[in-house]
């Protein structure tokens, strides 16, 4: 007996997850948000020591803390796979909106209704980061050709968008977070909009089908940006030194505190995959604007003339 969990012993609705989680068909390509081998990077960043994947010492904190994770990632997958069921209506006087509540299964009806709150009663903190967004996506200055002002005052803007929709996603804080989703007829016919919603923060507004759960990675990177100070900074290196670079002047940038946890989790990504394979080649670069501002950093890793990584950390501090 050789002790291995295979395929054919996992019911057919666990199959659907680890398909998933544990899939290796990637053409050769990983990135921290691309939704294949997930579980690589994450045994590796709870479970592992530096530099070594296979032969490691076990411990039950080690255990729990990958055991959580997988928790946490099944949790997001259920609620992809399973959708949402419908809760309340309600009517926002923002948006001047009727709006359909769904909730993901095992959301208590105290969460729902503080989101609820949330959204009908808004801060004047979370009606600026709405406008804000909303603006940024409707791109105003194109209004004018189709016949709209650009001088809209806020609630004014705020009603070219029609909410019909919030979905409230199984929480991983006691914060408020949600997507609405809807139409904007006068912005973006076609598509429509939908966006996230964390504590008083509106992340970028996408079109509808494309907002995201607010607790998904490139969501919380987005919060990361809007929560984390920019004058918090971290001297780093640019070649990590498990590749070989040095704590050196011509090897260290100083950047903001959330690009700079944001490339370490990418340098794990990559040394994970490393420590399972020869021949890895790891490059980055840095990035500036014309005025020497940082604009972001990318990081890549190929095996031979095989890209096996890639990934660009923009600075979206403004």
């Amino acid at each position: 007996m050789d002790y291995k969990l295979i395929r054919e012993d996992i019911s057919e609705k666990g199959r659907s997850f680890t398909d998933w989680y544990f899939n290796y068909d990637t053409n050769g390509l990983y990135c921290p948000n691309l939704e294949t081998k997930r579980y690589d990077f994450d045994y590796y960043e709870h479970f592992c020591t530096p530099g070594h994947y296979y032969c490691v010492d076990f411990t039950w904190e080690k255990f729990h803390r990958l055991e959580s994770e997988i928790e946490r990632i099944y949790r997001q997958f259920s609620q992809r796979e399973n959708g949402f069921a419908e809760k309340k209506k309600i009517y926002s006087e923002l948006f001047d909106s009727n709006i359909t509540v769904c909730a993901a299964e095992g959301v208590s009806e105290e969460y729902i209704n503080k989101c609820i709150e949330h959204f009908t009663n808004p801060c004047d903190e979370l009606i600026q980061s709405l406008y804000k967004s909303l603006k940024k996506f409707a791109e105003i200055d194109n209004l004018a050709e189709e016949g709209c002002s650009e001088d809209y005052e806020i609630h004014d803007f705020l009603r070219l968008f029609s909410p019909d929709n919030m979905e409230i996603y199984l929480p991983e804080s006691d914060e408020p977070a949600y997507v609405i989703r809807g139409a904007a007829e006068k912005i973006e016919p076609e598509h429509g909009f939908g966006l996230a919603v964390r504590s008083n923060i509106a992340l970028e507004t996408t079109y509808l089908l494309d907002a995201e759960n607010p607790w998904e990675e490139s969501n919380n990177a987005e919060y990361l940006f809007r929560t984390y100070p920019k004058e918090d900074l971290r001297e780093i290196c640019i070649i990590p030194e498990c590749f070989g670079g040095k704590a050196e002047a011509n090897n260290t940038v100083t950047v903001p505190a959330v690009i700079a946890e944001m490339k370490a989790r990418c340098d794990r990504r990559i040394e994970a995959i490393a420590v399972q394979c020869t021949g890895v080649s790891y490059s980055c670069k840095v990035q500036y604007t014309d005025s020497s501002e940082l604009k972001g950093i990318s990081i890549q890793a190929a095996s031979g003339n095989r890209r096996i990584f890639a990934e660009y950390i923009s600075n979206r501090y403004e």
